[in-house]
């Protein structure tokens, strides 16, 4: 067993909250507890500064490049959490592969978000998935909440390099994209 897995079993069981790093593909750590991990993807329920739930991330491990845990910021981010009662949604993600991620976040929320972090431009797309096969998938992107245009992306599985769901801003443009669908 490697000590990134040991560690990873430890944290998970004591709901321990840390920071990952995955600094090649963005300058932006991911703060939460483990909620499942495998071999291949680490599923992390996700926390804003103020301890409230911003749902869900999942990336792949050999991505990450260092791990943080303990200390005071991370302990704070406990406390507040534990006064707000925060909760999250309880959901069994199919860590099995990416297609079974994709299937079962898509499925579970009602939308996704997509990194492409690996291109020179790091950038998101919020929408739910309507098709797929091997290599691509096909989204109905949300936009965002300014241009609150749902337009249909086509994009390779292979750039993707982060899945979330369930955040604050994630669910805000889910909400605005379903007032669009009813126009």
């Amino acid at each position: 067993m490697s000590l990134l897995t040991k560690k990873f079993r430890e944290y998970k069981l004591s709901q321990e909250i840390i920071d990952v790093y995955r600094d090649h593909l963005s300058e932006e750590s991911i703060t939460g507890y483990i909620a499942d991990f495998n071999k291949e993807f680490i599923l992390l329920n996700c926390f804003t500064d103020e301890g409230e739930n911003d749902g869900v991330s999942l990336f792949y491990i050999e991505d990450i490049t260092r791990v943080r845990a303990k200390g005071n910021v991370r302990k704070s981010i406990k406390e507040l959490s534990q006064h707000k009662h925060t909760k999250f949604k309880s959901c069994k993600i199919d860590l099995k592969s990416k297609d079974s991620i994709l299937e079962s976040v898509n499925n579970i929320f009602g939308h996704i978000c997509l990194h492409t972090e690996g291109m020179d431009n790091q950038i998101c797309f919020i929408g739910s998935i309507k098709d797929g096969d091997k290599e691509w998938i096909v989204l109905d992107d949300f936009g965002t909440m300014t241009s609150r245009d749902i337009k249909q992306l086509i994009l390779r599985k292979d750039e993707i390099s982060r899945i979330d769901a369930g955040g604050k801003y994630e669910d805000s443009i889910n909400y605005l994209a379903s007032l669009k669908k009813q126009d």
